[in-house]
């Protein structure tokens, strides 16, 4: 069967390699660069979401409400209808229809809804104890759920002192603890 495709498509064994390598390293660049995009705006975005929901650190309803419906509208949409249904704006941004530039942007757009929506769902799967901890700590406007680990500054600029509250804060909260580095 090999040999019958090869044979219609007039291209010899030999003329592979040079057809296919190029393709995969348009593929590898392709991907690279969309991985970029969704992981640089995915991150930061569903940590926004998950934030404004209620009990986050900063709630609004209002703004979580429509953004939460954007990426479900986002994830819904199948990719072979994005993409020609954003076919004006991709020649906005990149100026064409082909090409790596080209099928970057839907890419991307799909993936930022599935990776915003990933980065939440993680969020919220950190337990509650863990932000309370944060807030505790001066966390209200940072995401206290990264905080685990961190050494937190007093006033006085010393980092010594806050970590041995911070730790008992985060026994009393029952949460283990990590040693320090």
């Amino acid at each position: 069967m090999t040999e019958t495709l090869l044979a219609n498509a007039k291209v010899t064994s030999a003329e592979l390699p040079a057809l296919l390598l190029p393709a995969m390293l348009d593929t590898l660049i392709m991907v690279g660069i969309v991985m970029s995009i969704v992981v640089l705006v995915g991150v930061p975005l569903g940590a926004l979401i998950h934030n404004l929901a209620p009990g986050g650190l900063f709630e609004n309803p209002s703004l979580h409400t429509t953004l939460s419906w954007v990426i479900s509208i986002g994830r819904s949409l199948p990719f072979l209808i994005l993409m020609p249904a954003i076919m004006p704006f991709t020649r906005f941004i990149t100026g064409t229809n082909i090409g790596i530039a080209a099928a970057v942007v839907p890419m991307s757009l799909a993936g930022i809804a599935f990776f915003t929506r990933i980065v939440e769902n993680s969020l919220r799967s950190v337990p509650q104890a863990v932000v309370q901890v944060g807030r505790a700590s001066g966390g209200q406007a940072r995401i206290s759920q990264w905080l685990r680990g961190r050494r937190p500054r007093t006033d006085s600029g010393d980092d010594s002192s806050g970590r041995e509250e911070l730790l008992l804060a985060a026994a009393g909260a029952g949460l283990p603890l990590a040693p320090a580095a």
